[in-house]
């Protein structure tokens, strides 16, 4: 996890970034995405997302769906003020 007084290696500022890029992308859609779609439009791995979404609890919020044929799926999306949880993560360039 992202800790802001010690020297940042190359596996959290990767990190950093693919938590970025899953943000971006759920920005388009307030209303969420299937783990797996965010996975396509990411390209990373379903596991790799997910393990980025179990992490960071306060800036993702996980909700089931069920589909006309009983179906549970997981939507994933943001959740509100979720900026103001970490600043130093997106705050910076």
């Amino acid at each position: 996890m992202f800790m802001p007084d010690k020297k940042i290696s190359k596996r959290e500022i990767t990190e950093i970034s693919r938590l970025k890029t899953l943000t971006k992308i759920l920005e388009k859609y307030p209303t969420g995405l299937w783990l797996r779609e965010l996975s396509r439009q990411s390209n990373l791995h379903p596991e790799k997302v997910r393990r980025i979404i179990k992490k960071y609890p306060l800036i993702f919020e996980e909700y089931a769906d069920f589909t006309q044929y009983q179906i549970n799926l997981k939507l994933i999306k943001l959740k509100p003020n979720y900026k103001n949880k970490y600043k130093r993560i997106f705050h910076s360039k």
